[in-house]
Order: structure tokens, then sequence, then C-alpha cells
């Protein structure tokens, strides 16, 4: 509760004193980019055709549980899993065949599973990159599956404060 307080006020000091300077007071020397560059204007379509091949390479990794496993060092490696179904569910939901719909939602399961029972049941204890794969996920895998399982995926996020997914010092979850 100390902690909430602390990063409130932190933020709302901050937010007062950014408002107090304007841009041409504060000029900045960098830019985001290491040099300038434009778009690929690469199609919809291909980026799909390239998201549906790592698919069709990753799922010859998939074991009976629903992870990837990683063909070299023979074991699930960090958040593979959680981002693989959301790319399953992304060409699916795009309107590309489903063959690998059931693929998809055994790593749904999977890594939800992992990640209601904790950051000791998540490989390497990377629960805070499940969060952004899973959250998304839920809300393409909404069409594609019954409300029932999309109820026991979200019931199985819901706990992650119990649970501990986050690594000692990582509390940026109110």
């Amino acid at each position: 509760m100390k902690t909430r307080r602390l990063v409130l006020v932190l933020t709302l000091l901050l937010s007062e004193a950014s408002s107090l300077i304007s841009a041409q007071e504060m000029p900045t020397q960098y830019h985001l980019a290491a040099h300038a560059w434009s778009p690929l204007n690469i199609s919809k379509q291909r980026y799909l055709d390239a998201l549906e091949g790592v698919c069709r390479f990753a799922v010859k990794h998939q074991d009976a549980d629903g992870a990837l496993i990683d063909p070299s060092l023979h074991h699930e490696v960090q958040y593979a899993t959680p981002h693989f179904a959301y790319a399953v569910g992304t060409f699916v939901r795009a309107g590309r065949d489903a063959y690998l719909l059931p693929n998809g939602i055994a790593t749904m399961e999977h890594s939800t599973r992992q990640f209601s029972l904790g950051r000791s049941s998540i490989p390497d204890g990377h629960g805070e990159f499940f969060i952004p794969a899973l959250a998304e996920s839920l809300g393409i895998y909404r069409s594609l599956v019954p409300q029932s399982t999309i109820d026991i995926w979200q019931q199985r996020l819901r706990g992650c404060h119990q649970t501990g997914y986050m690594r000692e010092g990582e509390e940026f979850l109110g």
C-alpha cells in the first residue's frame, strides 16, 4: 500500500513538473531510432503469411501438454508458448485456415494453467512477459472458443497477485 501511494505521489509530482517545462526549454539530444527510417509498406497478407510460416514451424515442437519445446535446449523456454497462442489466434481470427486452432487452444490451456500456479511454474520465472500475450489472446480467442473456456482462462489469470508470478521487487500492477 505504501508503495502504491509513493508511486502515485511521484507520478503526480512528475506530471506537474513536466507541465511547467516547455519542450523548448528542455531539448532532447537523442532519437529513438539509430537512423532515419521509413515504413516497409508490407501488406497485411504478407505479414500473415510470415506469421503462419513461423507457427507451422513452431507447432512441430509442441508437446502433448501444449508447451513449445525449444529444439536446441529440449525444454520450454521463457514465454514462447503464450506468444505462440497469440500468433495462432491472430492468423485464425484474420480468416486464415483454422488447422492450427487446436494447437493454439492447447497453448492457452497450458500457459494460463502455468500462470495460475505462480512464478515457479513459469519457464525461467518470466511471468511478467506472459501478461501481454495472454491478455491480448483472451480477446482474440473470444470468437474462436466457447465462453466457458474464456471464463476458465480469465479465472486463472485473476490470481496473479496471490501466486507471485513476478520476480522480487517487480510490482507494477496495482
